[in-house]
């Protein structure tokens, strides 16, 4: 186009079309930009953390009777590991029974693979079902039950007449950071037995049945109660 002075001058785009214009020049350089730029990769979120259930309970419980001496107390033990995508890896329960019982027998759990150990009054169930992580443990969603025997020694002290006796059990998993406990009690009820002895001994042992031959006979009292007591 000429003008008055005789210059020659573009014509001018409208309005809408230069703003389309810019508009496909922006997205042009986002692309080639993006295109330039690496995309961060994304990291896999940790493993889930499961959860251990342990619930343990005694029969008889104090409010059902007390426990006599020769009486057998029954433990039982249920456990789960709680999770949607992640096993108890090298999962266990560790029990001591407390003095003054006496551990008895340990049941094998049902349907899963394990192991038990026990060492004294301490006994300890390995769970090594295979898993899916290539670890041994407990399935997730898996309950489990098993139980525990222990017995009130005959010659249990009259001390431990209505005490309660509390047993705590714990249950461990190596992908689970802190333990979980759980405890029973069960009374006992040790009437007091008193009772004495007495033993008695010559010096010398033998002798000659002659005049004027001393023996020395010695007595020794001895407490056979089930309680200690001030005197003899």
């Amino acid at each position: 186009m000429r003008t008055s002075s005789g210059r020659t001058r573009e014509p001018r785009w409208p309005l809408a079309r230069r703003i389309r214009a810019a508009v496909a020049s922006a997205g042009a350089i986002l692309l080639l930009t993006s295109a330039l730029v690496p995309t961060a990769a994304i990291a896999d979120p940790p493993p889930e953390i499961p959860v251990i259930h342990l619930d343990k309970t005694a029969s008889p419980t104090p409010a059902q009777r007390s426990l006599n001496p020769g009486d057998t107390a029954t433990y039982s033990f249920n456990v789960e590991c709680s999770s949607l995508t992640t096993e108890c890896d090298n999962f266990a329960v560790t029990d001591t029974i407390p003095a003054p019982l006496v551990l008895g027998t340990v049941s094998t759990p049902a349907g899963i693979h394990s192991t038990i150990t026990t060492a004294g009054n301490t006994f300890t169930v390995n769970f090594i079902q295979p898993l899916e992580d290539g670890q041994n443990g407990l399935d997730a969603g898996h309950q489990i039950g098993f139980t525990a025997t222990a017995t009130v020694p005959g010659s249990v002290s009259a001390s431990y007449n209505g005490q309660l006796v509390t047993n705590t059990a714990t249950a461990t998993a190596s992908n689970v950071p802190t333990p979980v406990t759980s405890s029973a009690d069960v009374k006992l009820a040790v009437p007091t037995v008193l009772g004495a002895t007495v033993g008695k001994s010559y010096s010398p042992a033998t002798v000659n049945s002659s005049p004027n031959v001393t023996t020395t006979i010695a007595l020794a009292p001895a407490n056979s109660s089930n309680i200690g007591v001030d005197k003899l």
